[in-house]
């Protein structure tokens, strides 16, 4: 899982689905089961690794929904936020795995603390793209960049996407057993905000609470 996840080694994407479900159509159809049962609606996976297929699709915001849902699970957070893994496998060999994404390596002047697990992607197609799980104690952001002309740029995207976030937003509890938001996914500097009829949290911008709590 740590040279999946950190160095996307594809032959572990290939050796993983064939192991869990015998075949690589019928791992597909357990992503595109489990991406739907996490919202993502617009998703469509056919291979466990990534690579260019025309039938693959997905969105940013389907992309935030399933590193939301996966940043759930401990083991996967643990992984996906790990700078350096060093492991020997079953034959002996040693074997050292590094985040593709600097944010995530401590030694690397691009380390943003700030940020607790996330995914690298890149094809010829698909270009750089980055997701992120962040979050500064108070306030859990995703951000998530995609089709980046290079990984410099697609670092920039994040950090400008999570600076924008902890920045202009703030959580307070208001209205019990109204809302109960899910997710806040950024879209050319506007922000979307998913409610549901629990009592949670709502995110808001400053703007947002300074109208809502206007007396005059």
């Amino acid at each position: 899982l740590y040279a999946l996840c950190l160095d996307s080694v594809n032959t572990i994407g290939y050796a993983l689905a064939e192991h869990i479900s015998g075949s690589l159509d019928g791992f597909s159809a357990l992503m595109n089961k489990r991406a739907s049962d996490a919202g993502a609606v617009n998703t469509h996976f056919n291979n466990p690794h990534g690579l260019n297929d025309q039938t693959h699709l997905t969105t940013a915001h389907d992309m935030a929904k399933i590193l939301w849902a996966a940043a759930e699970n401990d083991v996967y957070r643990k992984i996906a936020g790990t700078g350096y893994y060093d492991f020997t496998d079953g034959d002996g060999h040693a074997i050292s795995c590094k985040h593709g994404f600097k944010i995530f390596r401590s030694d690397q002047a691009e380390y943003d603390a700030r940020c607790v697990c996330g995914k690298t992607g890149y094809t010829s197609e698909a270009m750089y793209t980055r997701a992120v799980y962040a979050t500064d104690g108070k306030l859990d952001l995703i951000a998530v960049t995609m089709h980046s002309d290079s990984s410099a740029v697609a670092l920039q995207d994040i950090e400008t996407l999570l600076n924008y976030g902890f920045n202009n937003f703030f959580g307070r509890h208001i209205f019990p057993q109204i809302y109960n938001v899910k997710i806040i996914i950024f879209e050319n500097q506007n922000v979307k905000l998913e409610v549901n009829m629990k009592d949670e949290t709502v995110w808001l911008s400053q703007q947002q609470m300074a109208e809502l709590f206007d007396t005059s």
